[in-house]
């Protein structure tokens, strides 16, 4: 039985993509500055063990969430290499509905399955709540609880295997209502043919970018994932028909919002040079620039593109 141990939230043919000609990522993690800018190959980048496995109650192991995983991202793939690809023609990648439907799930995964994200979203207290919560209905309806969830309070070992099972529960969840939102979008196509910046990936690589006019309790925004060193994507709301694929070229400034931003809510940034890495970690290139690095451009209604 295949028992991967070593999970990426990255997946690796998603960093492949910006690597250099080597094969090489340069990454820099804020949590040791000291350390600087270092290569890497996206087999070692991004991932964490057992990330995805849920631990049973006769300690066996599952891994359907993971072999899930890795299954969407060999469909994925295809569907990345045919957008990236049309991009650097200078056409529009025009995509089926299955293509469409596939792409709309990588992005949905990718974007929730970051520890970043989930540590955000389910910080321990909250999650130690739904359980103990959980095992005072079954105490109040009478039903006989296992040995090791009597004094669960005290049993640290159970809490972390428990509180780790709900998060890989989220991760493989199908998010039915979110996929049918991303279905009535259409997607933007973003690329841009100046040589001398790239897009980064962050350990936290998608962006959530709100309206000026929403309400910070607000569930809708709008996602914006890098696919390629010069090509990213977006979903947005078409008025001319769900799936409408368009494709916009931006500018290296452009570029250099999006990467401040991705490196902003990222504890670990990469991407396919050592200056460009460097470039991002240096606070006085970073205030020279002409845009600021607080202001996102976003996707509002009718696709357009602007500052917030």
């Amino acid at each position: 039985m295949n028992e991967p141990a070593n999970q990426h939230y990255n997946a690796k043919m998603f960093q492949k993509r910006f690597t250099d000609e080597k094969g090489r990522l340069y990454f820099y993690d804020k949590r040791f500055p000291e350390r600087g800018v270092r290569s890497s190959t996206p087999k070692k980048r991004f991932v964490k063990r057992h990330l995805h496995t849920q631990y049973l109650d006769n300690g066996e192991k599952d891994f359907s969430v993971e072999h899930g995983l890795s299954r969407l991202e060999s469909e994925a793939n295809e569907v990345i290499e045919k957008i990236v690809q049309k991009a650097h023609s200078g056409k529009v990648p025009y995509l089926t509905s299955q293509e469409k439907e596939t792409f709309d799930k990588f992005l949905y995964f990718q974007w929730k399955r970051v520890p970043e994200l989930l540590n955000e979203r389910l910080p321990d207290h909250e999650v130690d709540k739904v359980i103990l919560d959980g095992i005072e209905r079954h105490r109040a309806d009478g039903e006989e609880l296992a040995a090791e969830l009597q004094n669960i309070e005290n049993n640290p070992h159970t809490m972390d295997r428990i509180r780790h099972n709900l998060r890989a529960m989220v991760i493989g969840d199908s998010g039915e209502e979110s996929l049918r939102y991303l279905a009535e979008t259409g997607l933007r196509v973003i690329a841009t043919y100046d040589l001398n910046d790239s897009f980064i990936i962050g350990s936290r690589p998608t962006l959530e970018l709100r309206l000026p006019d929403e309400s910070p309790d607000s569930e809708l925004s709008f996602l914006l994932l890098p696919l390629a060193p010069d090509v990213a994507v977006q979903p947005y709301l078409s008025y001319l028909f769900k799936g409408h694929v368009e494709l916009t070229i931006e500018s290296s400034d452009f570029i250099w919002e999006v990467n401040k931003a991705i490196m902003a809510q990222s504890k670990v940034i990469a991407g396919r040079s050592r200056e460009l890495i460097a470039s991002l970690t240096d606070d006085t290139k970073s205030c020279n620039r002409k845009t600021s690095a607080q202001s996102n451009r976003i996707v509002g209604p009718g696709g357009r593109i602007y500052f917030r």
